[in-house]
């Protein structure tokens, strides 16, 4: 059950008692609305965890679950509130002689599972080796002194242990969807961007709207540049009849990766992918953690998401110098990617 203070919180109850406030209850200023979705104010929730401590668990739910209740006193207000609550709750009877309530889980909402055949995983790195003694010098990185972090170490163990299957519906690849001198003139811009650092391992530059990976928050980003109209307007075939306003410029140097994810719900799909100046391997893996497909993105090439592979695989780059794929370990370069969303 949530409890919504119309001025200062929300707070989701996991003791069982609290299942009362099912009941609508009132007290004060307070209304109690069981069951109230409120993701747009996620980072206020209180979690009361009945294993914590009583006398310390608001506290510790603030620090872990980020709610910001502000002064000591209205800690303290908290507190005198939950204590109105239990006695409330006592007062209720609905049920005689209850020492616990039991309280169904909410019904688990199912991912679809298409049924996809097994593959051969392309990118074993046992079973591939550089082409030529000479490729040691394409490396932008010397590979004796490269150390995978524990991230990218705890990432393949995870990959060793699904099945690698065919692609999964609605993911589309289209090589060459841009031509040499098109990603000639693109480079020669993106190359004067003024970067964003607001992640770690990429630097970005969003136009249209800017998405905040802290607080998932949208909002206006910056001025969209003529320059990228040739794209929107190659893209229309393939946008499902809606009209690209943003894009997201990704710039990813070795051996930094992106990490596994799944566009946000506040753009729709499909989700479309350029790739230029470098070219890495995309790893897909489902939600039910059993199932992966590893695909190969080309410079000038076009990766489009769609229904089920936008909305229920993840994706991401792994971290990482060079690739295998195909039989041959490829020196990574430097990656400029555009993704696309409406």
């Amino acid at each position: 059950a949530l409890g919504q203070c119309t001025l200062l919180y929300s707070v989701v109850y996991s003791h069982s008692d609290s299942v009362a406030l099912a009941h609508a209850l009132t007290i004060e200023e307070v209304i109690f609305l069981p069951n109230v979705d409120m993701p747009s104010r996620k980072t206020e929730l209180l979690v009361l965890d009945q294993e914590v401590n009583a006398a310390d668990r608001e506290l510790v739910a603030i620090i872990d679950a980020g709610a910001k209740l502000g002064s000591r006193d209205a800690i303290l207000s908290l507190q005198e509130l939950e204590r109105r609550v239990l006695d409330a709750v006592e007062k209720l009877s609905v049920q005689e002689n209850v020492t616990e309530w039991v309280v169904d889980p909410p019904p688990v909402q199912e991912v679809p599972m298409a049924d996809l055949k097994e593959t051969e995983n392309p990118a074993i790195r046992a079973q591939c080796k550089l082409s030529h003694p000479s490729e040691e010098d394409k490396y932008q990185i010397t590979p004796s002194t490269y150390v995978p972090s524990p991230s990218a170490l705890e990432q393949a163990a995870k990959l060793e242990n699904m099945i690698h299957v065919e692609a999964p519906p609605g993911l589309i690849y289209i090589p060459n969807f841009i031509t040499e001198e098109e990603e000639t003139q693109l480079l020669t811009w993106l190359n004067t961007l003024t970067w964003d650092a607001e992640v770690s391992k990429r630097e970005t530059a969003q136009y249209g709207f800017h998405y905040n990976y802290r607080t998932q928050a949208i909002s206006k980003g910056r001025e969209w540049d003529k320059r990228l109209d040739f794209l929107k307007e190659k893209l229309k075939p393939h946008m499902m009849g809606r009209d690209i306003n943003e894009c997201l410029i990704n710039r990813i140097h070795p051996p930094n990766g992106h990490g596994s994810h799944i566009d946000s719900d506040s753009f729709d799909e499909p989700v479309a992918i350029i790739g230029t100046n470098g070219e890495v391997n995309f790893v897909f893996h489902h939600r039910d953690g059993r199932r992966f497909h590893m695909t190969r993105s080309q410079r000038r090439s076009l990766l489009l998401l769609t229904g089920e592979a936008r909305y229920h695989w993840y994706h991401g780059i792994p971290e990482g110098i060079d690739d295998p794929w195909k039989g041959l370990i490829v020196p990574r370069r430097t990656r400029i990617s555009l993704t696309m969303r409406a």
